[in-house]
């Protein structure tokens, strides 16, 4: 990513991520001092001030991306819900685990219930394509993301596909866009118990799993 940007361009993301933290602890503060001070009843102010630490929030991890193309995984991340007594002693399995966490973020904390799980599974995909015109790659990202034609935060092919998924909410199908063709794609449905939770950089880097495969949809173009 850098290789495409000048030294002066590089210091300006770096003084922006920056100054971007320096916004977002001082907006934590100001959210602690403000909810702490709220009635726990008033839903309105709270959510006025859930918002502007989430604006804080979301500018410092677009300035953290500007500049090193990653974001901070980990600053919206649930806190994790006891299952309730375990009478082994042992504790939630994996499996149990993610789906219980999983439940709880959608269903909020005040709606959280012990469940069952039949199943854990992993669906794996793998999409192929060629670059046709990689330029055209970039500006088609860079006018999805509203952005002035040679804007340096949107200048590498690998950033400029990640923003075109982000705007489309998903990776599949890039073939719609100028410049890419694709080449075929594979999907698997496979059951197991090592799903990916807790900390990221605890995951392996190897997306391949081991386990039962249930189901193998072929797509040829």
């Amino acid at each position: 990513m850098d290789e495409q940007r000048s030294d002066q361009d590089i210091d300006d993301a770096r003084e922006r991520m920056i100054a971007a933290a320096d916004q977002l602890a001082d907006r934590l503060r100001e959210h602690a001092r403000t909810v702490a001070a709220l009635d726990p009843a008033d839903e309105d102010a709270l959510l006025q001030a859930n918002d502007r630490l989430t604006d804080a929030t979301l500018e410092f991890e677009d300035a953290q991306f500007s500049l090193t193309g990653t974001l901070p995984y980990g600053l919206d991340e649930a806190e994790e819900e006891s299952f309730g007594p375990d009478p082994t002693g042992a504790g939630p399995t994996r499996m149990q685990a993610a789906v219980q966490a999983a439940v709880d973020s959608a269903m909020g904390e005040d709606d959280v219930e012990e469940i069952e799980v039949d199943a854990a599974l992993s669906i794996v995909t793998r999409h192929d394509y060629v670059i046709l015109d990689a330029q055209d790659v970039v500006q088609a990202a860079q006018d999805a993301a509203g952005l002035p034609d040679g804007d340096p935060r949107v200048a590498d092919l690998g950033v400029a596909l990640a923003e075109l998924a982000g705007s489309a909410g998903t990776w599949d199908r890039l073939e719609r866009h100028p410049g890419i063709r694709a080449t075929g794609g594979i999907t698997t449905v496979i059951a197991h118990e090592d799903l990916l939770i807790g900390d990221p950089d605890d995951w392996p880097d190897d997306i391949s799993v081991d386990g039962d495969l249930l189901y193998t949809q072929i797509d040829a173009y």
